[in-house]
């Protein structure tokens, strides 16, 4: 099955019906494939896992990024299941040894202050072998343990161990904070970023509720959000 983008797909699907948790959208190719800020993801067809969630988070707009880090933690729960020790990069990306292996692309419907509903986009490399280069170099599941992987058990394994974190959000979310900062890439590390074309350095603090990353920059703790600045790949 091919479609433009499950993330899209799955918005008609809700405008057209009413679509329960937990509704899981996958498709084997999307050529019209979303990320963040516009950005396009690019996969070979029916080798990597392409899928898009409904979630009812029962969240407030200023609490969004909650969802994400629940997100990103159950992808680090399942690459740790193969033996694979993972990071989180800021804001939507999970790294492998400084290589992408994810990506999250988090799309709400609001009512009022709340998130109506979120479509949960995740792009998981599975059994590709070979990549485009990017700024941040690609793996995948069947490159980290040297062989394929079974797309349909790894995805009743994410949304198994997504459910955990997502209930996790209500009720430890200091641990959901704690676990998210303890795989944080750069976290209490300096970190190069640029801001505005100019190329900086700084220490990384947190992440807000609000998804704003809390840098160290010249002794001054700034908060930074999705689009103002880009971590870079320094080796």
């Amino acid at each position: 099955m091919a479609t433009s983008s499950t993330n899209s797909y799955t918005t008609e699907l809700l405008s057209q019906s009413d679509t329960p948790d937990w509704t899981v959208v996958t498709t084997d190719y999307q050529p019209e494939g979303k990320g963040q800020r516009g950005r396009s993801w690019f996969s070979e067809p029916a080798k990597n896992l392409l899928c898009s969630i409904v979630i009812r988070p029962n969240l407030q707009v200023r609490e969004q990024y909650l969802l994400a880090m629940a997100v990103s933690l159950a992808i680090s729960d399942l690459l740790s299941t193969y033996g694979i020790a993972s990071s989180i990069k800021w804001p939507n990306d999970v790294l492998v040894e400084r290589h992408k292996v994810a990506g999250i692309l988090i799309e709400n419907q609001l009512k009022g202050s709340g998130l109506d509903v979120s479509i949960v986009g995740i792009g998981l490399n599975l059994n590709q072998l070979q990549f485009e280069r990017f700024d941040w170099p690609a793996t995948s599941l069947a490159l980290e343990v040297g062989k394929t992987v079974d797309p349909e058990k790894v995805l009743e394994s994410l949304v198994a161990l997504l459910k955990v974190r997502v209930y996790q959000i209500h009720t430890d979310r200091q641990q959901l904070f704690a676990d998210h900062a303890s795989i944080l890439f750069g976290h209490s590390q300096e970190v190069e970023f640029s801001f505005q074309g100019a190329l900086m350095h700084g220490r990384i603090v947190a992440v807000e509720a609000d998804g704003g990353l809390r840098l160290e920059v010249d002794g001054e703790e700034r908060i930074f959000y999705n689009g103002e600045i880009k971590l870079l790949h320094s080796a």
